[in-house]
């Protein structure tokens, strides 16, 4: 799909320092996600069922980026 390709081309991402976040995500969506390879390029614990625990994520990456 599309959006496996944009995650795909994420490589560079990571070089970056990038992190995906995917917030809003039902279980309908979550079993398709979950058969895909998206939780591979991402990291399974940046799917976020709601905004609230996708901010915490966000918050947690945050506390591991050292200042420049």
């Amino acid at each position: 799909s599309s959006s496996l390709q944009i995650l795909t081309g994420s490589n560079n991402s990571k070089k970056e320092k990038i992190q995906v976040i995917l917030s809003g995500v039902n279980n309908e969506v979550r079993e398709k996600i979950e058969r895909s390879k998206i939780p591979q390029l991402i990291g399974k614990e940046n799917i976020c069922s709601n905004i609230h625990l996708a901010l915490e994520r966000a918050k947690e990456i945050e506390a591991t980026i050292k200042p420049r």
